[in-house]
């Protein structure tokens, strides 16, 4: 109905003045650390999803895939701890201990393969 599209039209446009003026914020937008931390953390989610997805174990270093699994847990507890609470920054560390477990199990069965 007509009454219904004009209602979706004026959410759409408030959502994306909203989003337009975060995104432009001096205080949090794209010119800042809090925009840009929170990309490249994902970007860490991502790197280890594609690795898991094309590469194979070989790759896999267990000391760094350790240090990441340590960088994310403390950081997921940092994102707990602060006031107000991150849930995104906890979300996506939580997804990078996710995939940093699925690499170390990828590269410890490796490492065991080749030993044995």
């Amino acid at each position: 109905s007509k009454k219904a599209k004009l209602m979706i039209t004026g959410i759409a446009s408030r959502s994306f003045r909203l989003l337009k003026e975060a995104f432009f914020n001096k205080e949090y937008g794209y010119k800042t650390t809090h925009f840009w931390g929170p990309v490249f953390n994902w970007g860490i989610v991502g790197a280890a999803v594609y690795d898991a997805s094309k590469q194979g174990p070989e790759i896999i270093s267990i000391p760094v895939t350790l240090t990441m699994l340590g960088y994310s847990s403390v950081f997921m507890r940092f994102a707990w701890m602060v006031k107000p609470r991150n849930y995104l920054l906890y979300a996506c560390h939580a997804f990078n201990l996710l995939a940093q477990l699925v690499q170390l199990q990828r590269g410890v069965r490796y490492q065991v393969c080749i030993y044995n």
